[in-house]
């Protein structure tokens, strides 16, 4: 679970830095 999460964390944070980029 806790891999899960750090691998949406990952996901969002590039989602985000692509989005503002």
């Amino acid at each position: 679970f806790s891999g899960f999460l750090c691998c949406i964390f990952s996901v969002f944070t590039v989602f985000v830095s692509s989005s503002q980029g």
